[in-house]
């Protein structure tokens, strides 16, 4: 084992890690006690490992792409950890998703994960009753969705002192920048820049492909990973049928009888999930 050091930290590099391809894998005892025990894990993945340095030892604003199930999650994580570590457990961090279902998974295992560490996390959305200034001075993990973080946060020019305290903005499925409530999030974003300049942003999507304008806008680093890091093989196949018939309708008919025909090929007697375009 030796140890590199790098801005001021150090991390193992244990040349008994595993290699996969040109990536060592880290050791999640590289992030310092009692934190390392969120991470039920030794090893982080091929892309986690990757990202470690960007994530954890720099304070930079990213945009990351990475496919369903890579493990974005530790990616922040990682961050989380690094505010607490460096700002001190008053700090703010503020975790935003386009759904309240999605806010509410997350604040559970965060609960669970950072409250032994007297560190609370909170849910903060539409169903929340209880979301005044007071509460949420004792909550260190917000979790929250744009429309209620963009209601709570309109008259809080007047609490300069609290806004201060926010280190750190967590952005999952940003994609929905190109959605209609992607202008909320955008005039959140917005806010929190002109109040606090001081603010690290990390925005992370499985689904988004405009990253450099996400990056731009966040003036973030891009960091993208393609379908390989799928931990499930992923095939895709594309059909083309050209519409022979002058009747629109008839055409419609046809195409759903060459849809189940499709489904009968790759389905090898399997149930399948049809997703339609809601824009179709």
């Amino acid at each position: 084992m030796y140890i590199t050091y790098y801005l001021g930290q150090h991390i193992h590099n244990d040349t008994s890690c595993p290699v996969i391809g040109d990536t060592q894998l880290r050791h999640t005892a590289d992030i310092p006690s009692p934190y390392n025990r969120i991470f039920k894990f030794g090893l982080f993945n091929v892309m986690q490992s990757k990202c470690l340095v960007d994530t954890f030892y720099e304070n930079s604003n990213l945009a990351i792409s990475a496919p369903t199930g890579s493990g974005k999650t530790v990616l922040l994580e990682l961050s989380i950890i690094r505010a607490l570590l460096n700002s001190g457990t008053d700090s703010k961090i503020i975790y935003m998703a386009p759904t309240k279902s999605l806010c509410s998974e997350r604040a559970k295992d965060w609960e669970k994960k950072f409250k032994p560490f007297g560190i609370e996390c909170k849910e903060y959305t539409g169903d929340t009753q209880n979301s005044t200034i007071a509460s949420i001075r004792k909550t260190a993990i917000i979790v929250t969705t744009p429309e209620k973080w963009d209601s709570m946060t309109r008259r809080w020019v007047d609490h300069r002192k609290l806004m201060s305290l926010i280190k750190l903005i967590l952005i999952d499925e940003v994609h929905i920048l190109n959605e209609k409530r992607g202008a909320v999030l955008e005039t959140c974003v917005s806010r929190m820049k002109t109040v606090n300049n001081q603010i690290r942003y990390i925005a992370v999507s499985a689904t988004v492909p405009n990253l450099n304008d996400i990056s731009t806008w966040l003036n973030a680093k891009p960091i993208a990973f393609s379908e390989e890091y799928r931990p499930v093989r992923l095939d895709r196949f594309v059909y083309g049928y050209p519409q022979k018939e002058d009747n629109i309708f008839l055409f419609d008919r046809k195409l759903d009888w060459k849809l189940v025909y499709d489904q009968m090929i790759h389905s090898n007697d399997k149930p399948v999930l049809i997703v339609i375009n809601k824009a179709l």
